[in-house]
C-alpha cells in the first residue's frame, strides 16, 4: 500500500508558506532566541550586582 501524501508540491508556494504549512511555529523560535539571549544577560547582571 503506498503512503498517504502529506504535502502537495506547488510551485506557487513561497518559502515561508512551506514552513508554516509543515508545522513550523515562528513564535516558539522567537521565544527560544529570547530566552537564549535574556538568560545569560540576566545572570551576568545579577552577578555584577552582588
Amino acid at each position: 500500500m503506498p503512503p498517504i501524501p502529506r504535502h502537495r508540491a506547488q510551485e506557487s508556494q513561497t518559502f515561508l508558506a512551506t514552513f508554516l504549512s509543515a508545522g513550523f511555529r515562528p513564535f516558539f523560535l522567537s521565544a527560544a532566541l529570547w530566552a537564549a539571549i535574556a538568560l545569560p544577560l540576566s545572570i551576568a547582571y545579577f552577578e555584577m550586582a552582588a
